[in-house]
């Protein structure tokens, strides 16, 4: 199996409750239903000693996977509090198995299923060891008597909260998994405290430079379009190394041959909360696609869901190859659609033109064009200091309200002396 074959990828958990249960908030921890209903589903399924809702779980996620279309479905599941128990953890996993094969009988063998087991950050480096070498020797025991479940132990994934958690007390454990033929994917990058963004980067750093880890799962902090991030969580100067370091991040990626997965389903509350309060936008996919950064978007589902809610992943996530960008024609584009082009990636003109689908220089005809967008040199000082001063020296925030690309309000500023 390919890594982008696979059309969903999700702990059973919380697909069942987000959909149920969805809702928003400003801040984190403040969500009692969906975490009464997660307690709950774990409860039950703790409390069911012959995993009988265990078992459906994963039946329907196979289910209703093969109705998305897709072909493999690969499931992430920390199969709750059964690693404790050496017994009741190869259950768990007989009882997953076996709902992932009744999920393919159920569809007519339309869809092939794998399991990936989730690692807990919050482990200790011996705990994750033991999880690991029982999840091993479970399938080197099948290995010879049930072949095709053996294949269906397909990888691990480090998952849980990531703030706080240093990725390097368990990196020999997942460099053990890799040995092993197992695929090592790690949810990094997508969660921080409030202005906390580059302690999100340095641990993507960490795992890009020293981890095994061949799929990274939600990297957000690498798609945050550093303008328009709140100034007074993040003053210029903060702004400046954060953008740095992504382009250090990027560049290397460029040339690695791990893959990016956006999951939707992956901690979007929490992430949607952290982007309320600090304000940003996303950089359109298609920028990465066009470095040569492989990109992956899992659960099909869910992504229809987000796009009806989140303008970026609607305007940005694209299945094209690298390189080859659908381009839309000039005439098509109104004056407003550059405008919103701009507006919605803080007035930085190549994310722009890739959220349009237009080329830099075809960018820049429709900017000269537009009646409603000014060059920096022909606005007055005197209205830049004005507006600089009311944002609070957010280049993006200025730009928005003078009407002029970000980049060169940047160079204009520093000029001026205003910017260091």
């Amino acid at each position: 199996m390919r890594i982008k074959d696979a059309g969903l990828s999700v702990n059973p958990f919380n697909a069942h409750a987000l959909r149920t249960f969805f809702r928003r908030s400003l801040r984190r921890g403040t969500f009692p239903r969906f975490d009464r209903s997660l307690e709950l589903g774990r409860s039950v399924l703790d409390a069911d000693p012959e995993f009988i809702a265990h078992r459906e779980w994963f039946r329907q996620v196979l289910i209703e996977s093969a109705r998305e279309g897709n072909r493999v479905v690969g499931i992430r599941a920390t199969l709750g509090g059964h690693w404790r128990s050496t017994g009741e953890f190869r259950t768990a996993i007989e009882a997953a198995v076996q709902g992932i094969r009744e999920g393919e009988e159920a569809t007519g063998e339309k869809i092939f299923g794998v399991l990936i087991l989730g690692i807990r950050k919050s482990l200790t480096a011996d705990e994750a060891e033991n999880l690991l070498n029982e999840w091993l020797a479970l399938r080197d025991d099948w290995k010879e008597s049930r072949p095709d479940d053996a294949a269906r132990l397909y990888g691990v994934d480090s998952v849980g909260e990531e703030i706080g958690i240093d990725p390097s007390l368990q990196a020999y454990v997942f460099a053990q998994a890799d040995d092993a033929e197992q695929l090592v994917a790690y949810h990094i990058g997508e969660l921080w405290e409030l202005g906390g963004l580059m302690d999100a980067l340095e641990r993507i750093q960490y795992i890009v430079d020293h981890g095994a880890a061949a799929l990274l799962t939600n990297p957000i902090a690498l798609f945050v379009n550093a303008e328009t991030l709140r100034g007074d969580l993040y003053p210029p100067a903060a702004r400046r190394r954060i953008r740095i370091r992504q382009e250090q991040l990027w560049n290397q990626l460029a040339n690695q041959p791990r893959v990016l997965e956006i999951s939707p389903t992956s901690n979007e509350i929490m992430t949607r909360a952290l982007r309320r309060e600090e304000g940003w936008r996303l950089i359109p996919m298609k920028t990465f696609l066009n470095m040569g950064i492989p990109i992956t978007v899992t659960d099909s589902a869910a992504l229809r869901q987000i796009r009806t809610t989140v303008k970026d992943f609607d305007a940005t996530v694209s299945t094209r190859a690298p390189g080859q960008p659908e381009r839309k024609k000039l005439k098509d584009l109104t004056e407003q659609d550059v405008i919103d082009a701009m507006e919605q990636h803080g007035w930085t003109i190549q994310y722009a033109a890739d959220a349009l689908g237009i080329s830099r220089p075809s960018m820049y005809k429709l900017i000269e064009n537009n009646s409603q967008i000014r060059r920096v040199e022909q606005i007055p000082p005197e209205e830049i200091r004005t507006q600089l001063n009311a944002t609070d020296a957010s280049i993006e925030q200025c730009a928005s309200r003078l009407k002029t690309p970000s980049e060169a309000l940047r160079r204009h500023l520093k000029g001026l002396g205003l910017i260091a």
